[in-house]
């Protein structure tokens, strides 16, 4: 993990190792540069080029951050105490308190020192911010020798999240407490935090030795309820309905006529009695209500009630890139960790009688166990210490990390994906490079081969050869559902559920974690939360080898800018339908926290901090088992195959997994003929246009709209496909006089039939979005005219009531910037203003949106460079790359740094001053 010293436990090292004394003198030539360059007014940024050269360090950050002359870390823990098994020993800690003063004199002349103060004396840049951190640990530790002290410093107090309110009762006055501005708020990162330390506390060390297959005991769970992850005891009693139910008779009635309108008729097939709540609530949710119902408070109090006693939990949590090893020579221990989750429960509450009995939260144990933790690691260590010290789900995983770099690891796997569910804690899948791919990507046509019977085959042969330990559950589940597909009268039900309400636009959002209408009110927290969907998306196909691509609105969005359309109500990826049903079989109502390694990256003016919001988002990865069916003809309703559900929101990424025709209809024409007969009349021209695309290109570059031509070459086909059964008795598909041989050979589709021709997809070509590694289809342009019937998304700079300005590469809503441009036909009102100047004028008007120019201009200058690379010269029938990848892409591919873009609401509102 990249390093930050924020450990408070130091020893005296007689004989640094020869690499230290190598870093000593780079350390003292760049001090000596530095100041030598601020009185001759020069940049110190040169210096370190030739330096950083010689020395073997990848950036200024490394560099600072190792020199550490004389000194040993023996990893981070609260108040001086190392959490988990990396702990120091009391003789250790005996030996740092007998050396306190040469510790406190070497300190002093650290050669960090001097650089630090020197570069302080410069202008503050993203690099010097970081070495001033560093700074502040080093010359705190070395003014404070004894272990029991609080250290605070702007760095530390993001990083750090509080226990449990009443813990701090006699503490409130504490300026380290009452200064916090996440005191007292409910805050994400603790249970993850908590999680981790248990983790590091129960690591299967034995003699020094890990068995990389077997890095926890196997019975290892860790504990969850939707409260601890989303505070829904608390969020309820804010609902402007929840007052009036407690008040009433509190009834299935009751709650049905708080909005009664457009309700179901059999309401008490939705809602019913309960017999045992832990909350005190008479009634129990049974599932989802599809209705538009009339009010937006009652679906967020319909999902709460549904949280609070019936939502099924997650079946594992998985730390998405949590294990990397920085110091391969040691071992090569990489990947994800998966851990099992066993609900527990907050104790008996009582909604409904507040008042006599305060809420009980399973927090109130995971805090007071890691107090007593601390405190028998070393009784010097006081209950006070580790409350101001706190708990930092960023030091926590630092410090997994750093135990696991220690240990002698065998049976290690590399990019280990099992077969089965799972049911312990595994590390599994690929380190994640942070990094864009070095070349295009060629999709393997097997992949999206899906014949059913052959996959029933398949699961039944996973299922009859796994082992007495193996968890077959997720694949008899799969075989089960697979074989209802099959049976022509199966009625498919409809899978997810949306809180729709009528005249609103909620359908973009899953119903289960529905709290804030953000696209409406928050639209800050919108594109922050689908900034960070794309990004743990991207990363998890990394993670385990799985292509995936830009679709539909992220497409145009990236054409534009590389960044989600501000009129976008959630994402659209797609990847192949073997990919899909890869990560079904083991990653299936997992709860997913993004860990992934990536260089610490802060701009405090700007409230952005990687490692502050490690913990403070998390993801659930729901399939919806209806993707055995490839044509939806069963339910329409059904096109999406699988979700990464924000659980703070509910905002989500529809996963779209494309299969070939002629498997996916089961090689029957009648399946295909009915296809054809029972789509709408847009996908019906979906799949015209790219089998007979040249009839729709005039030659040049305009794509040529004709629903008539399209209803034509269908009807055609269908007349073929009935006169070729008639006269060869013979449905198969494949036949050599099969009409649609030919004519659907390499083509593959979505449920909703956006039809590709696998060539226009292959290769992708990397690229960024949302300043993540991704992909594009090679042929994005041709697709996106066949999708929306027009040239409009690549040219229409005012859409929505949001104007595109080329010279800050921004959309701007007219909301941001009102009054100055007609919001009907986006003309500008001042005739004598050009767009350029209403640009500029709006980011002076409104200091939000001028942080975001700033935060992003140098992302979206690059995104429009790499753009104009791969933008085809003219609209052709196929599409070839007319251009050389490394010679004119992958240069600025290079230089991306794929830092996050945009604050997370809260953390820029409780954890930047």
């Amino acid at each position: 993990m990249p390093s930050l010293n924020n450990s408070f436990n130091y020893q005296m090292n007689k004989k640094p190792p020869f690499k230290f004394v190598k870093l000593a003198v780079a350390a003292v030539i760049i001090g000596c540069c530095i100041i030598v360059s601020i009185a001759m007014d020069i940049d110190a940024a040169s210096f370190y080029d030739v330096i950083s050269e010689k020395y073997e360090v990848k950036d200024r950050h490394s560099l600072f951050a190792n020199l550490k002359v004389g000194f040993g870390d023996n990893g981070s823990g609260s108040s001086g105490s190392n959490s988990g098994s990396g702990s120091g020993t009391k003789t250790e800690n005996k030996e740092n308190e007998k050396n306190g003063k040469n510790q406190e004199k070497a300190t002093s002349t650290k050669i960090v020192a001097s650089v630090s103060s020197a570069i302080t004396e410069e202008p503050k840049t993203e690099d010097s911010e970081q070495v001033i951190i560093e700074d502040e640990f080093e010359k705190y530790i070395g003014e404070h020798q004894s272990k029991n002290f609080f250290y605070d410093s702007p760095k530390y107090r993001r990083v750090r999240s509080f226990f449990s309110t009443d813990l701090y009762s006699s503490m409130e006055e504490e300026k380290y407490v009452k200064d916090s501005k996440n005191f007292k708020q409910f805050d994400k990162r603790l249970l993850p935090a908590f999680w981790l330390d248990l983790i590091n506390n129960n690591l299967a060390i034995k003699d020094g030795t890990l068995d990389a297959s077997k890095i926890l005991p196997e019975s290892f769970k860790l504990p969850f309820n939707w409260d601890l992850l989303l505070d829904v005891s608390t969020n309820i009693q804010k609902n402007k309905y929840f007052k009036n139910l407690i008040s009433s008779s509190f009834n299935c009635d009751a709650l049905k006529n708080l909005a009664p309108n457009e309700q179901p008729n059999d309401f008490d097939k939705y809602c019913e009695k309960a017999q045992k709540s832990e909350y005190g609530l008479p009634i129990g949710l049974i599932k989802k209500i599809d209705n538009y119902i009339s009010d937006v408070q009652w679906r967020q109090l319909h999902a709460m009630i549904y949280a609070l006693d019936r939502s099924p939990i997650p079946d594992n949590v998985m730390f998405l890139g949590a294990i990397s090893n920085e110091n391969e020579s040691l071992n090569e221990l990489s990947g994800s960790l998966v851990v099992p989750l066993q609900y527990v429960s907050n104790g008996k509450n009582d909604l409904t009688k507040l008042k006599k009995n305060p809420l009980k939260s399973y927090y109130s144990k995971l805090s007071s166990n890691y107090i007593k933790s601390k405190t028998k690691q070393d009784p010097e260590i006081s209950k006070k210490d580790v409350l101001l010290n706190g708990i930092s789900t960023y030091r926590e995983i630092l410090q997994l990390n750093k135990n696991l770099e220690k240990l002698e690891i065998k049976n290690i796997e590399k990019n280990f994906v099992p077969t089965y569910r799972i049911d312990k804690p595994l590390l599994i899948g690929n380190k994640i490079d942070t990094t864009v791919n070095t070349t295009p990507v060629y999709l393997d046509p097997k992949d999206f081969k899906w014949h059913l019977p052959l996959e029933l085959a398949e699961l039944d042969y996973e299922i009859s050869s796994a082992g007495g330990n193996d968890n077959t559950t997720q694949l008899k589940h799969l075989k089960e559902y697979g074989e209802k597909i099959l049976n022509p009268d199966f009625g498919e039900p409809r899978y997810y559920g949306i809180p729709s309400v009528k005249g609103e636009n909620l359908d973009h959002y899953d119903w289960r974690f529905f709290n804030e209408y953000t696209f409406r009110d928050n639209k800050a927290l919108h594109l922050a939360t689908m900034h960070r969907l794309a990004r743990v998306w991207f990363r998890l196909c990394k993670a385990f080898d799985v292509p995936t691509w830009l679709s539909h609105g992220p497409l145009i969005g990236w054409y534009w800018n590389g960044i989600t359309l501000p009129y976008d109500y959630d994402l659209d990826l797609q990847l192949p339908i073997q990919s899909l049903h890869k990560l079904s079989k083991i990653l299936n109502n997992t709860l997913i926290y993004d860990f992934t390694n990536e260089p610490n990256f802060e701009m405090e003016n700007l409230s952005l901090d990687n490692k502050a919001e490690l913990g403070l988002s998390s993801f659930l990865f729901d399939v919806n088992p209806t993707y055995f069916d490839r044509n939806s003809l069963k339910n329409i309703d059904n096109q999406i195959d699988a979700r990464l559900i924000d659980t703070n929101t509910g905002i989500y990424i529809d996963i779209t997994a494309l299969s070939d025709v002629h498997t996916g209809s089961q090689y029957d024409v009648d399946i295909q003929r009915r296809i054809l007969d029972d789509r709408n009349i847009y996908a019906s021209f979906r799949m015209m246009i790219p089998t007979n695309i040249a009839k729709f290109i005039n030659g040049k570059k305009d794509f040529k709209y004709d629903l008539s031509l399209s209803d034509r070459i269908r009807d055609s086909i269908k007349t073929a496909i009935d006169k070729f059964v008639e006269s060869k008795k013979t449905k198969y598909s494949l036949h050599e006089n099969s009409p649609t041989k030919k004519l659907f050979s390499n083509y593959v589709h979505c449920k909703n039939y956006h039809t590709y021709n696998l060539d226009e997809l292959s290769p992708l070509i990397p690229t960024y979005f949302e300043n993540s590694p991704t992909f594009v289809p090679s042929n994005w342009v041709t697709n996106l005219f066949i999708e929306y019937r027009s040239n409009s998304p690549l040219t229409a700079k005012y859409f929505n009531s949001a104007k595109f300005f080329e010279n800050i590469n921004m959309w701007i809503h007219y909301e941001q910037c009102p009054n100055l441009w007609d919001r009907k036909s986006g003309k500008i009102l001042d005739q004598e203003m050009s767009d350029a100047e209403l640009a500029l004028e709006c980011l002076e008007r409104n200091k939000a949106l001028k942080k975001e120019y700033e935060r992003s201009k140098n992302y979206t200058s690059l995104i429009t460079q790499a753009r104009k690379v791969v933008q085809p010269k003219k609209l052709k029938p196929k599409q070839a790359l007319n251009y050389d990848f490394n010679k004119d892409l992958k240069p600025i591919l290079d230089k991306f740094d794929g830092h996050l873009l945009r604050p997370l609401p809260w953390a820029e509102n409780y954890l930047f001053n």
